[in-house]
């Protein structure tokens, strides 16, 4: 698919990520500026029990954007460690105007790991209690906010190198898998009128990307 500027990105794709457990992250600026856009992912991928649905649309300004008015909102790069894949899901602010050109609050992110396999993807969602005590822990440099709930301070090399440990570990993670769904245009399956609440806000200042509660 040919990539498409962002503005039109974001009023097209519907996303429904009804997920918990994506890792917060302060400050993603550091690995986003490596990070690549991963073109496997564009496209609508839905729920082996039919209600989830996740889409991602390429873009001309080398991420990709996920998007929607109850699921994660922001504009996605990828990276690998360890021989495991995690997306990087950035504030829409920071991703079209530059970090450099931003605020620091609008530096925020969260990750999710993932696996393609054709046309499966397997998205893997972390523990927030397995998060709380390894930064309680000093195992990964991170933060607790006034609900005692951990957020990663960044993306270092240490940090990334314990995303890549955790992710050999088979508890804390959550799967959730979904199958490529065969449209002729990605249009095709949306609401009329663009994407509900999305509108206008790229220029905004957002929180941090989220997961919504399952």
């Amino acid at each position: 698919m040919k990539p498409i500027g962002i503005k039109h990105a974001a009023l097209m794709l519907t996303t429904c990520l009804l997920l918990a457990g994506c890792i917060p992250v302060k400050n993603v600026e550091k690995a986003w500026k490596d990070a690549k856009a991963d073109e496997t992912l564009v496209g609508i991928w839905v729920q082996n029990d039919g209600e989830g649905i996740v889409g991602f649309v390429n873009t001309d300004k080398g991420f990709l954007v996920s998007s929607g008015s109850s699921g994660l909102e922001g504009g996605c790069k990828s990276f690998t460690t360890n021989g495991h894949n995690y997306i990087i899901v950035a504030q829409f602010r920071a991703a079209i105007l530059g970090f450099d050109n931003v605020e620091d609050d609008n530096k925020g992110g969260t990750l999710i790991r993932y696996k393609i396999d054709g046309d499966k993807l397997t998205l893997y969602t972390y523990s927030q209690e397995k998060l709380n005590a390894a930064v309680k822990d000093k195992k990964v440099a991170g933060e607790m906010d006034e609900n005692n709930s951990a957020s990663l301070s960044g993306l270092d090399a240490a940090t990334i190198e314990w995303l890549g440990k955790i992710a050999d570990e088979k508890e804390g993670w959550d799967v959730q898998e979904y199958k490529r769904k065969k449209v002729t245009g990605v249009s095709a399956d949306l609401p009329r009128g663009g994407l509900p609440g999305t509108a206008g806000r790229l220029g905004r200042t957002q929180g941090a990307p989220r997961c919504p509660a399952a």
